[in-house]
């Protein structure tokens, strides 16, 4: 009789170890997927030569620059960590980054187009690197963009013209690459900008009417390209304009 009383107990105890048990292997498949991805990106950029290094036998959480919330990678923050090699393709699986912050490193090759998966991601700086190639063309992709930082590499070809997607956007930072073609009127979109920083690049055309709906703009940077025509003078009307 005690034993059939105290079943019902028991049974429910045993259903939740094994729903506990389940979701630490849940739980342990995703950190297993995240951390592979991270021991790619150690290898791939020469873990071993940087200045602070990652001691792999630790947990992921001890990792210099890794962030961590509720179990999911939040952010990856290397700056001028001597990181070499370049960047993995399987990068944009860490859907749950929201800054990545690898610049002033000598990280080469391209940027991979994978990228453009961080949905989440908030800033992303890869600045004063020896990045080549393009700008992804889909880099609008990332609506939640508040700072892009890519100044100071040898990236090539246009300005994509998603960019006037990302509409959250607060700095723009493309200096000192080797830019061509026109500025998007695209560029024109980004209402909350303060500031836009595109000098020294081979930019050409004339500079787009539409930035003169950038009503915060406070720095605007276009110095060092081969840039024709007049200033708008509703550029010079911006509101926010203190450096121009």
């Amino acid at each position: 009789m005690i034993n059939r009383l105290f079943w019902p107990m028991e049974k429910q105890f045993y259903i939740f170890l094994v729903l506990v048990f389940a979701s630490t292997i849940l739980l342990a498949d995703i950190s297993k997927k995240e951390r592979d991805i991270l021991i790619e990106f150690h290898n791939s950029t020469h873990g071993t030569e940087w200045k602070i290094k990652w001691d792999l036998s630790k947990p992921v959480s001890a990792w210099y620059g890794v962030g961590i919330k509720r179990g999911r990678i939040i952010s990856l923050s290397l700056f001028d960590n001597d990181l070499k090699g370049s960047l993995p393709n399987n990068l944009g699986a860490l859907k749950h980054l929201e800054v990545l912050n690898l610049a002033l490193n000598n990280i080469a090759g391209t940027i991979p187009e994978s990228i453009v998966l961080l949905k989440k991601l908030k800033v992303l700086r890869l600045g004063k690197n020896r990045l080549k190639g393009t700008i992804p063309e889909d880099i609008g992709e990332l609506k939640n963009l508040t700072v892009l930082e890519m100044f100071g590499n040898d990236l090539s070809g246009g300005i994509p013209a998603s960019l006037g997607k990302l509409i959250e956007l607060k700095w723009l930072f493309l200096s000192y690459n080797k830019l061509t073609g026109t500025l998007p009127n695209e560029l024109g979109d980004l209402e909350l900008l303060e500031r836009m920083e595109l000098s020294g690049n081979a930019l050409e055309g004339n500079i787009p009417k539409s930035l003169a709906g950038l009503h915060n703009l406070h720095t605007l940077a276009l110095s060092e390209n081969k840039l024709s025509g007049s200033i708008p003078e509703s550029v010079f009307s911006l509101p926010a304009l203190a450096q121009l």
